[in-house]
């Protein structure tokens, strides 16, 4: 699982290891994909294929049982679904189904999906390192960058991520880094209905998030971090973006 393993045991929460998971599916599989979706009962993960030869019953079986062992990796062993669906059709071997989830298991389903409760989704989780999960998000861009070196946008938020600490982040330098032109930067970035100014206070706004979880960065450290020239063109940039100031968004309660 590349870097998505390291990160996934890291992340302070399942919430935010669900989303890291679809975020970055495509470092395991890029005919896989997979959909969050919030309800009543919970959240949950539905599975999709990107071609139909793809979607067969074993692999649908394999994908969500190693789920549920991810999250109970991170939570506990304890831990229990609210429900399992398969759109394949019950096999001779249900009863193998229930003792893996260890919930209600549907088969012949409109769609193949893995719920969670709400109240177990955002509990801490005893692995949560934001420093190590931070570390492995900046591998993982890096590495889909290479993979799939047309993906302009993907190369300049991992470029943007490398340059942040030098506090040299322009439209400029992040061309010259990924050997093109200004123009030609502004071009792509364009025709992807987008601006290097949007990518940039994009990626700022996620690390912002989680750096300012991470009780051991103090502000100071996270303006340097994010390249921005003093603390208060951070706290500024903070508030714009959450509407309360960094040291108000600390405090619990």
């Amino acid at each position: 699982m590349h870097a998505l393993a390291y990160a996934w045991l890291a992340s302070s929460t399942l919430r935010t290891a669900l989303l890291r998971l679809n975020r970055y599916i495509k470092i395991i599989n890029d005919e896989t994909s997979i959909q969050l979706e919030e309800s009543a009962d919970g959240l949950s993960v539905v599975l999709a294929y990107a071609r139909e030869s793809k979607e067969l019953p074993w692999r649908t079986d394999l994908a969500l049982s190693i789920l549920i062992h991810m999250c109970r990796l991170n939570y506990g062993g304890t831990l229990d679904p609210v429900s399992v669906s398969f759109e394949h059709s019950e096999p001779p071997c249900a009863g193998d189904f229930f003792a893996c989830f260890r919930c209600p298991v549907h088969f012949d389903a409109p769609r193949n999906q893995l719920t969670l409760a709400s109240e177990v989704l955002d509990r801490r989780l005893a692995g949560d390192n934001p420093e190590l999960a931070r570390l492995n998000d900046q591998v993982m861009i890096q590495y889909l960058a290479r993979l799939d070196r047309e993906n302009i946008l993907e190369r300049v938020q991992a470029a943007i991520i490398d340059h942040l600490p030098s506090g040299r982040v322009t439209d400029q330098t992040i061309a010259e880094a990924l050997f093109m032109n200004v123009r030609s930067l502004q071009r792509k970035l364009r025709n992807e209905g987008t601006t290097f100014k949007a990518l940039l206070d994009g990626v700022r706004q996620e690390l912002a998030d989680q750096y300012i979880r991470d009780s051991r960065l103090n502000v100071n450290e996270i303006s340097f971090l994010l390249g921005f020239s003093d603390i208060s063109s951070f706290s500024r940039a903070f508030k714009r973006w959450t509407g309360e100031p960094p040291s108000a968004y600390r405090q619990p309660g």
